[in-house]
């Protein structure tokens, strides 16, 4: 097999001012993700900043076998943009001009590395909204959200991302490029292809350019915090609301150990109930404010009849904002306060406290720790099993245990094992749980036929 040497040396001599590093300390930030650090190092990381690069980079590691792992802002929670040693990372970051807002169409043109948060602020100056919020809005890129359909906090009342994803431009692992769906609402013609790579985590071709959905802006806006007796009681009173066909953006479970953490690093902030076991962040949009009006006191109402306790509103910008804030830093001060193992098991929303009751049997079967939280009104939590005390050999053990004990439940329960990140390398060996053999098989021939020499992302989603 031709070395990655020889690749390089092409790739070089086709497009000497494309910047590919080779040193350590360059290659260093590429080999993680917010979740997997590995030790396997890439030979090189190039920036491509045009789809015709990545067109002859591809072609090119295809002829070579050089396995290319793409990635955006390395935000993920699977390994899914993690390289393997001897790979080549394709960084797509430089890549990141939004290209048109179309206002007549509702929809906005980018490229794959468009950070999301300043997609929503540059469509919001033209009276539109890009709802899809995951937590890392103001670091995660467009990309990285289609290649794990990425959801978030509004995903409630607004869907997630693949719900917005009206076409793209992709590179195959053969160089070819095609161009799926428009900008159009309607379309049968032929398979559709848009809806497949959304979500394939850099497995089947590489996205360049993006067409997506936009929506009229809500101009108005509350938010509320709600205490509760339990996590279970937050599930109970998230279903009254939903039956009673009332469906906010946001509803977010905050238990009081994600609070903990949150307040325990970031001690300048403030939370109207740190000593409730459980909260729900609420939040309602209307396009009017009569609208709002309506719908909130029968919110209270239905609040009050399921058990809540007197919510907090927020009354200002900065109130809004700091609620906010707490919520988007619980992952990352739960992942910095020790050891865990996560799982983003989703299930139908009456499930939720069923979920939530598993989540604790098997902490306490395996003495360690958890906290489970956000996103109930989706049936999407994120399960955090923590080491605690418990001793280094012993968590060795046991943090291969836990997620195949959670996932157990999670599908007996009618769920599944990712609700919005994904698959990637982490969770891979726990495909067949959630997946009949069939289907696999189906997604196996499906990835040969776009990438018959496996060049695209190997190791990834499908278990070895």
């Amino acid at each position: 097999m031709p070395s990655g040497d020889a690749f390089l040396r092409e790739l070089r001599g086709q497009y000497p001012d494309l910047e590919i590093g080779s040193g350590p300390d360059r290659i260093a930030p590429y080999c993680r993700d917010e979740a997997h650090q590995t030790t396997d190092r890439p030979i090189a990381v190039a920036f491509p900043t045009m789809t015709s690069q990545v067109v002859t980079l591809l072609k090119l590691a295809n002829r070579h076998h050089v396995p290319i792992v793409p990635q955006g802002a390395r935000t993920g929670l699977s390994g899914a943009a993690v390289p393997s040693e001897g790979s080549f990372v394709v960084s797509l970051e430089r890549m990141n001009r939004i290209l048109e807002i179309d206002e007549e169409n509702g929809v906005a043109v980018t490229e794959p590395g468009v950070i999301t948060g300043d997609l929503r602020r540059a469509v919001e100056q033209r009276g539109l909204f890009y709802p899809p919020i995951p937590a890392s809005v103001d670091i995660c890129t467009i990309g990285g959200n289609i290649a794990t359909n990425a959801g978030g906090l509004c995903a409630v009342k607004y869907g997630v991302t693949r719900e917005y994803v009206l076409g793209l431009e992709v590179v195959l692992p053969s160089g070819d490029v095609i161009q799926t769906g428009g900008r159009f609402a309607k379309n049968s013609t032929g398979y559709n292809l848009t809806q497949l790579l959304v979500g394939s985590e850099g497995t089947l071709g590489i996205v360049t350019k993006i067409i997506l959905r936009l929506v009229p802006l809500p101009r108005e806006r509350v938010t509320l915090l709600v205490p509760y007796d339990s996590a279970a009681a937050v599930s109970k009173s998230i279903v009254a609301i939903l039956s009673a066909r009332i469906v906010p953006p946001t509803l977010e479970l905050i238990p009081q150990g994600a609070v903990r953490c949150v307040l325990n690093r970031h001690s300048e902030l403030s939370y109207p109930f740190p000593d409730h076991p459980a909260s729900l962040l609420i939040e309602l949009d209307s396009r009017d404010s009569a609208s709002l009006q309506t719908e909130l006191p029968e919110l209270e109402r239905v609040l009050r009849e399921s058990g809540a306790g007197e919510p907090s509103v927020a009354a200002t910008p900065a109130q809004r904002e700091e609620l906010w804030t707490v919520r988007k830093l619980v992952r990352d001060s739960i992942a910095n306060s020790g050891d865990y193992v996560e799982a983003d098991a989703v299930v139908p929303r009456r499930k939720v406290p069923a979920l939530l009751e598993a989540a604790d049997t098997v902490s306490k079967k395996h003495a360690i720790e958890v906290i489970s939280y956000g996103h109930a009104g989706d049936g999407n939590l994120h399960t955090y099993f923590r080491r605690g005390d418990l001793p280094t050999e012993r968590w060795r053990v046991v943090s291969q245990k836990v997620l195949t004990d959670f996932f157990t439940e999670a599908v007996r329960l009618g769920g599944t094992i990712s609700g919005e990140h994904g698959i990637g390398l982490l969770k891979r060996e726990y495909l067949p749980m959630a997946i009949s053999p069939p289907q696999i098989n189906v997604m196996k021939r499906i990835k040969t036929a776009f990438d018959p020499h496996g060049i695209l992302n190997p190791g990834k989603i499908l278990p070895e």
